[in-house]
């Protein structure tokens, strides 16, 4: 089932004066999600807007400042994942093309690497829209965060992992780097389907069997 235009519709942008361009950065990674959801098709069981409003920061301290009291994790797992963007309420919280290149010198450098940034970001937001709200049935901070890179394309230089590695992270449900989320998830497509993976992330069932199928290949 095709979703709605209205779906990828253009949210309210408040961003600072500094800020030029945004409406088109925005409206890519739209393109980019609509163009991900068309390839996989997918359905979001009838919302009506993916983001309604977009928030662009140009200082961190009060990115964080907004942001740190409306996720559920704790503050240094926030510093050690240098957060970059959120969705809270359909409402996108972002920091500024200059700050991303600060905090990400690589990915921030490129072409379309704040794009991808948005995109991502718009990723965790569609995820949990494929699964009808429920952000519980996401799967691991592995699993969901390797799906919005693997939306967004980022990390594509990434080293890859090896199969203890992969296990170590499935197992303990570690807080990793994002290339470490990349490779892993990457990996895993490698076994499974995306659909089914999606559908299964959440379960014990899932992550016995991955880890029993990435053993066996040691």
């Amino acid at each position: 089932m095709k979703l709605s235009s209205s779906y990828y519709k253009l949210p309210i942008i408040e961003i600072d004066k500094n800020n030029q361009n945004m409406e088109s950065q925005i409206q890519n990674a739209l393109d980019r999600i609509k163009a991900f959801v068309d390839a996989n098709h997918l359905s979001t069981g009838g919302v009506k807007q993916l983001v309604t409003n977009a928030i662009i920061y140009d200082t961190y301290d009060l990115f964080l400042k907004h942001v740190i009291p409306l996720l559920d994790l704790p503050k240094d797992v926030i510093a050690q994942a240098s957060i970059s963007g959120t969705i809270i309420n359909r409402v996108l919280y972002i920091v500024s093309p200059r700050l991303y290149t600060d905090i990400y010198p690589i990915e921030g450098q490129t072409e379309t690497g704040y794009e991808k940034l948005i995109t991502h970001e718009l990723a965790h937001q569609l995820h949990i829209d494929i699964l009808n709200g429920d952000e519980d049935k996401m799967g691991p901070r592995w699993f969901y965060e390797g799906f919005a890179i693997y939306v967004a394309h980022q990390f594509v230089d990434k080293k890859a992992l090896d199969k203890k590695q992969m296990i170590k992270i499935i197992e303990n449900e570690l807080y990793v780097s994002y290339d470490q989320y990349a490779g892993l998830f990457e990996e895993v497509l490698k076994i499974y389907d995306f659909k089914e993976i999606v559908k299964r992330a959440d379960t014990e069932s899932f992550k016995n069997e991955l880890i029993k199928k990435i053993s066996q290949n040691i």
